[in-house]
Formats: C-alpha cells, sequence, structure tokens
C-alpha cells in the first residue's frame, strides 16, 4: 500500500516533529525500500509485487519511489463493498478482492513503513495463506492494527468497523 510522498499528506504525525518536507522524504524512502526488498523477495517466490496506491492519476508520480518491475493496482476504495467496510479499510479490502479476483492464490497487503523486515520473512508470509485450508497472515503493528495481512479469501470482518490510524486499530 502507498501513495505519492507528498509534504503536509505523508507521514503527518511524523511531519509534526521532523517537519513535512523530512516527513514527505522518508516515505519516499521508505516505500523505495520497502518495493525493492518485495522486489528481491519476487526474485525467488512466486511473488508478483504491485503497489496499491490512490488516487487515480498519481502514477507517474508515484514511479519514482518504486523499484523496478513494480506493478500499480488502484485501489482507491470506489465499488460495492460489504457493510461496516469504511475509510482506509476500503482501500484495504479493494486490493485484496481485486487481486484475488484476478486470480492470484492469495494475497498480502503490506505497508510502506517497514523497510527493514527481513527479506525471507516476506517470502513465508507470502507463502503461508497459499497453503491448504483458509488462512490468514497478520503482522501486527505496535501503534495498533497490522503492518502485513494475507490472505486467501477476502473476509470483510479483517476490515470491518475499524478506526484507522487510531492506537487501537485493528480486527
Amino acid at each position: 500500500m502507498g501513495k505519492v510522498p507528498c509534504a503536509g499528506r505523508s507521514k503527518t504525525r511524523l511531519g509534526a516533529v521532523i517537519g513535512a518536507e523530512a516527513a514527505a522524504a522518508l516515505s519516499g524512502a521508505f516505500l523505495l525500500d520497502t518495493t525493492t526488498n518485495v522486489a528481491l523477495a519476487a526474485s525467488s517466490a512466486p511473488i508478483s509485487a504491485c503497489v496499491a496506491y490512490a488516487p487515480a492519476g498519481e502514477e507517474m508520480e508515484l514511479k519514482p519511489y518504486l523499484a523496478a518491475g513494480s506493478g500499480l493496482l488502484l485501489a482507491d476504495g470506489e465499488g460495492v463493498m460489504p457493510d461496516g467496510v469504511e475509510g482506509f479499510g476500503r482501500s484495504l479490502f479493494g486490493a485484496v478482492r481485486d487481486l484475488l479476483d484476478a486470480g492470484y492464490v492469495s494475497a498480502c497487503v503490506l505497508n510502506s513503513d517497514g523497510p527493514t523486515l527481513p527479506t525471507a520473512f516476506l517470502i513465508r508470509a507470502a507463502a503461508l495463506p497459499a497453503e491448504p485450508g483458509d488462512r490468514v497472515v497478520l503482522g501486527p503493528a505496535e501503534d495498533g492494527g497490522y503492518y502485513i495481512l494475507g490472505v486467501k479469501q477476502p473476509h470483510a470482518a479483517l476490515f470491518r468497523d475499524i478506526a484507522w490510524s487510531a492506537a487501537d486499530a485493528g480486527p
């Protein structure tokens, strides 16, 4: 999941401490490092690396912050959604649903705030949901919610009634 780094729109809580320009630069560096790590994982495992983004029309502005070979998936939260899936949850649910509808056996969504996750961890997190049976992979974030989510079905309950970006976010 990513968006164009922009002063005043990226990492706004951090920007209040280090300044909006520095926060945007850090956001861009995180996105490039994260997509580079996912591309590295994809070089040794059946992973298709893409960045789910919004809003539409920012593809060219986003490209400089992406590793070579990263695809793009519009995840603007538009369209029919299950009841209770609101805010950022609409983008997450839409990205997962669209990847599964495109024929992928499973889908993982990852934030772009963890550029130092071990590549082997990403490979394992992507492989687990593809194993037999209904599976979910969650990586809990210290500030609430999760930093990675892997599924083989678009379970609306994982995205429903969540106050995104709040300290107690999460299913």
